[in-house]
């Protein structure tokens, strides 16, 4: 139904309604009733539909019925408003967008941005949460969307800060890899340690350092979780101070084989096998701290978690290294 569909539709109702009210003065009209309520709803859902269509209209033209993000202002002249750029913050807010592209993180644009002095309109500092909100923020290359997630875009009318392609490098910045659920990963020492200080469990951390020639280093940390004492000073031991303090003791680690688990013990005997066949100077002690040695260094995540569950021996962090207790 159009607007003046709906309005004469509307006005016929009204026309029937004082229509009843005339046949009946003095008595309370139910079907006068039922015809003023009807005409309400349909006042009411007429102006909605009015509002909706002048917001339509108004971001056909290009103007976001919202704040303003940061680096713009609204001018208002004689014939209306419109948008110009905040020449003060403008240069910075085009300066993020370029750091970001850049790989510098939120954090380092907060501190640059102190460093400069540069506030919102209200005088106060450029939060975290509010640097990637600008950061993501499509408005700054032109376009915007209304209402939010509803998938309907639109041209603005303002004069755009940044590329499109500059805003696209920054939201392939901005991307976080999915983390792994909690627990999934498997760290094969800390089980089987303790702290020697304070007699707390031991947690590891896993640490990525991207090197200049694009490589990634992945190093796992070992550290107190300070469940018995939360000042506990002893420090962090890498992975690998770990695996050299049992490297020391890889000859007297395992003494009667016939205790092992038997997929350990097969594993252990072909090993075995090849330490005789190329050795001549062959001990069995010697093959079994080889094949620990071979492990802990080598080994698959299935095999150090297999081996060092049938040490059946206690182990605590000290000094960075893993000790014998």
């Amino acid at each position: 139904m159009s607007k003046n569909q709906l309005s004469s539709y509307i006005d016929s109702l009204r026309s029937l309604r004082k229509n009843l009210q005339e046949k009946d003065k003095h008595v309370k009209s139910q079907p006068a009733h039922a015809v003023n309520d009807y005409i309400e709803k349909l006042e009411n859902d007429n102006r909605a539909i009015n509002v909706k269509r002048g917001i339509r209209a108004k971001c056909e033209m290009g103007w976001r019925l919202c704040i303003l993000p940061l680096g713009y202002f609204t001018r208002g002249s004689g014939n209306g408003r419109d948008v110009i750029i905040d020449e003060l913050r403008a240069p910075y807010i085009r300066q993020m967008f370029e750091m970001s592209a850049n790989g510098k993180s939120g954090r380092h644009i907060r501190s640059w941005l102190e460093d400069n002095t540069v506030t919102t309109r209200k005088e106060k500092h450029i939060s975290l949460s509010m640097i990637y909100k600008i950061l993501k923020n499509p408005y700054y290359y032109g376009k915007f969307e209304f209402p939010k997630d509803s998938g309907q875009w639109y041209e603005g009318s303002h004069e755009p800060l940044i590329t499109k392609d500059l805003f696209d490098i920054v939201q392939e910045q901005l991307k976080v890899p999915m983390k792994s659920k909690w627990g999934a990963k498997e760290f094969p020492y800390k089980r089987f340690m303790t702290c020697y200080s304070c007699g707390s469990t031991i947690v590891c951390e896993e640490r990525k350092k991207k090197y200049k020639n694009g490589t990634v280093g992945v190093f796992m940390y070992y550290h107190c979780s300070r469940q018995v004492d939360y000042d506990c000073k002893e420090p962090f031991g890498r992975e690998r101070d770990i695996v050299n303090g049992l490297i020391k003791h890889c000859n007297n680690l395992i003494t009667d084989i016939e205790a092992l688990e038997p997929d350990l013990r097969i594993a252990i005997d072909k090993f075995t096998k090849i330490i005789r066949a190329t050795s001549d100077s062959y001990r069995e002690e010697d093959a079994i701290g080889a094949y620990i040695k071979y492990v802990v260094q080598d080994g698959t995540l299935f095999e150090e978690t297999q081996l060092i569950r049938n040490l059946n021996l206690k182990l605590a962090l000290h000094n960075r290294e893993s000790i014998r207790v």
